[in-house]
């Protein structure tokens, strides 16, 4: 992995010359890992030493998020110094993310493994004596791993073409269809789904030790030895056992019904669960050789229960039920009209097509379905459910969602057929529809307020009407490629609006919004012609990027936070909010000549390829200015800024004047290069320093005569840091008096920074 730290921020940045942070990294639990770390300096465009291979410490360091006063889950202190008279110098080390520590953090082999674990980093080192210097702390997400070694080699399956093969339906016009016929063919048609259960004939399977730790269960009971009945016909089963060790095969004497089997589950599963806890304990049919199944029947006081991988399970008998987790196998039809006691339920089964629910089932608050086969879900029983997360039902035309009454999360993924109805809810704390069947115009009567609103990929969705919701959190749209209108008129607060890749979108109706808190997301929307109106609107931060209109109205507009502009073209003078304070952030933004900022502060400037601009006055009140590849810049007045400690001006061409006189006596970053115009212009103030020893100024690459730069020289102040000053490239460098500078402490480098 190559990092790159820009050595005037001291954040990772995405590559030498793009100054765009990396504020996240990813690892993987146990993996070998090498990291490259390149140190940059002149606006992140120079590869540079951090100190003396011989006497330079370093170390890279991740702890648990917000630990400080902790300890490392992954440290390493060995590094690889780069050669000397290295071009683009490298530092190395290679930290083990297979640690005790990590591995606790994680819960590896615990009952509960975390998936990802949000931890906190830093880079550090100190050039023998002198004073440790640190990136900022950057996040780091460590993935657990999958492969372990362990697992074995999955049993191979039945080709398609032979399972098609086996089930297809024979039709003979000299007979009716048989019932089972009959289901299928409804099916493969597209046909109303049929209630009448879908038989699926059992399927052989050779069951080796990797495929039954595969196959799961993991039961909760009332009684310390569950009732467990096996339907079988050959008359045998085993069992796993909860370690993932194998038993005998059993007989289970009882034909078809079967008997009661009771497995030996191990001392080791006694406290603190007392018997009453079973998990991954696995219990399968099989004939005298171990060879088959067709499916496991429940009894008993069974209150939790998780299946993973099975071609069938009854659990219709399971009157205590409370928390079900089903996931893949091959299960045609499920019984649940006996299971009223029901909380969670969680179905994910690709065969799924015929799911039968009590009449009522008072207590089920979360229901996740994924993968059913059916066109319909009839939720009316499901009064007290509060959360619904539909995925991947691709058949699926309806859910009646008319008795939810206490919905508060709906979750609905790559269903594109289903075409949404809005429950009987004023009110939602959640709702996304990604990939669904929407066409026209998209309304939800009724609701009022909404905390998450996600409209995403929408093929046919033409419209979001929103008339009569006043309150949010969240409202996006994004990616919907057939939408053209969007009407939040009656909303009058908003923590985010984001409007994004929405290429048809014609008409916006915010007009009652009175405050944005975050952030207004405008981006990739090519058909809108004007700019939406703002006036009378506090918003914390614009971000629009890649509109076709060119003017931007600000009267009466209060932004609090950031405007940013990206790869846009707008015309003549852009006059930005006339007061209040804010930060401007124009990147690659063509045509304007010129800003007006009236009698704004702007904590932050940053100018970034803006062909067009050519005369500029700095506003008060700012701490950072960066202005780079203005390439028709021919005046800019800076003024006096005195908390201004960061300073870059890279590739004004035409800019032959700099008064920056007015800027903080000492700099944290003092950059101003690749302005070949600038001859005699360069000023700067009477006793500039730099705040730390890793500091520098850099003047590289100008046309400064002698005589500018030797009061350069002058001007400087004295300094303990021994800080570097940068003149090569420079016409009058060659001929100027360097030793200006360093008896005040500087060094000064033609060939950059030591």
């Amino acid at each position: 992995m190559k990092l790159y730290v820009d050595l005037e921020t001291l954040q990772l940045i995405e590559a030498p010359g793009f100054r765009s942070p990396v504020t996240s990294l990813r690892f993987k639990r146990g993996d070998a890992a090498t990291l490259e770390v390149a140190f940059l300096s002149s606006s992140a465009s120079v590869y540079s030493l951090i100190g003396d291979r011989a006497t330079l410490a370093m170390q890279f360091g991740i702890k648990a998020a917000a630990n400080y006063a902790g300890g490392y889950l992954v440290h390493a202190t060995t590094w690889v110094m780069p050669a000397d008279g290295a071009v683009a110098p490298v530092y190395v080390c290679a930290p083990s993310f297979n640690t005790t520590e990590l591995n606790t953090a994680l819960g590896v082999g615990g009952s509960t493994e975390l998936a990802t674990l949000t931890a906190m980093a830093e880079i550090t080192w100190v050039d023998g004596a002198g004073t440790p210097v640190s990136t900022r702390t950057f996040e780091v997400v460590i993935e657990n791993d999958v492969n372990r070694g362990t697992e074995g080699t999955p049993q191979s399956m039945p080709s398609p073409e032979a399972w098609l093969s086996a089930r297809a339906p024979r039709i003979d016009t000299s007979r009716p269809l048989t019932p089972t016929e009959l289901i299928f063919a409804k099916s493969n048609f597209g046909d109303e789904p049929v209630l009448d259960p879908v038989v699926l004939d059992p399927t052989p399977f050779t069951y080796t030790t990797a495929v039954w730790e595969k196959a799961f269960h993991g039961l909760f009971c009332g009684a310390a030895s569950p009732s467990l009945t096996v339907r079988t016909s050959t008359g045998y089963a085993k069992a796993m056992r909860w370690d993932g060790t194998m038993g005998a095969k059993a007989p289970t004497s009882g034909g078809a019904s079967g008997t009661n089997i009771v497995p030996s589950f191990g001392t080791a599963i006694a406290s603190p669960y007392n018997g009453r806890l079973i998990k991954g304990f696995g219990l399968y049919p099989c004939d005298s050789s171990g060879n088959s199944c067709d499916g496991i029947t429940y009894n008993g006081d069974i209150t939790l229960l998780a299946i993973s991988g099975l071609c069938g399970a009854d659990v219709s008998n399971l009157t205590e039920l409370t928390s079900l987790l089903l996931t893949g196998g091959t299960y045609g039809t499920l019984d649940l009209r006996k299971c009223t006691k029901l909380v969670t339920l969680l179905l994910e089964s690709p065969a799924l097509a015929d799911l039968r629910l009590p009449a009522t089932l008072p207590l089920l608050t979360t229901l996740t379905i994924k993968r059913f086969r059916g066109k319909r879900l009839d939720l009316r029983a499901f009064t007290a459910i509060t959360y619904l997360d539909i995925e991947e039902c691709l058949n699926l035309t309806e859910i009646d969602l008319s008795a939810c009454t206490a919905l508060t999360q709906i979750n609905v993924v790559n269903c594109p057929k289903y075409i949404f109805t809005s429950p009987p809810r004023t009110s939602l704390s959640y709702l996304t529809l990604n990939n669904t069947g929407a066409t026209g115009t998209l309304m939800f009567p009724g609701l009022t307020s909404i905390g998450t609103l996600s409209l995403q990929y929408q093929k046919l969705m033409t419209g979001v009407d929103l008339t009569g919701l006043t309150s949010a959190n969240t409202v996006e749209c994004l990616n919907n490629t057939a939408q053209t209108s969007l009407n939040i008129g009656t909303l009058t607060t908003v923590q985010n609006l984001t409007l994004q890749s929405l290429a048809a979108l014609t008409t916006l109706n915010i007009s009652s919004l009175t405050s944005i808190t975050q952030t207004f997301a405008l981006q990739y929307c090519s058909s809108l012609a004007s700019a939406p109106v703002l006036t009378g609107k506090t918003i914390n931060s614009l971000s629009w990027a890649s509109l076709m209109f060119s003017t931007v109205s600000f009267t009466g507009v209060t932004i609090t936070g950031t405007i940013q502009f990206t790869n846009m073209t707008l015309s003549g003078t852009v006059a930005l909010p006339s007061s209040g304070t804010y930060s401007v952030n124009f990147q690659t933004v063509g045509g304007f000549t010129a800003l007006n900022f009236g009698t704004a502060n702007v904590t932050n400037l940053t100018l970034y390829s803006c062909a067009n601009l050519s005369s500029l006055t700095v506003p008060p009140g700012n701490y950072t200015c960066m202005i780079n590849y203005c390439s028709a810049l021919m005046s800019l007045t800076v003024g006096s800024q005195p908390s201004c400690t960061y300073f870059n001006l890279i590739s004004c061409g035409a800019l032959s004047t700099l008064n920056l006189t007015g800027i903080a006596t000492a700099m944290y970053n003092f950059s101003v290069s690749y302005c070949l115009m600038l001859t005699t212009g360069l000023t700067i103030k009477t006793g500039t320093v730099m705040q730390y020893s890793y500091s520098y100024i850099d003047l590289r690459y100008n046309s400064l005569t002698t005589a500018c730069i030797n009061a350069i020289f002058t001007a400087l102040g004295t300094t303990a840091l021994s800080p570097t000053i940068q003149m090569d490239g420079n016409i009058g460098e060659p001929s100027s008096n360097a030793g200006i500078a360093t008896v005040k402490g500087w060094i000064e480098t033609p060939s950059g920074v030591a």
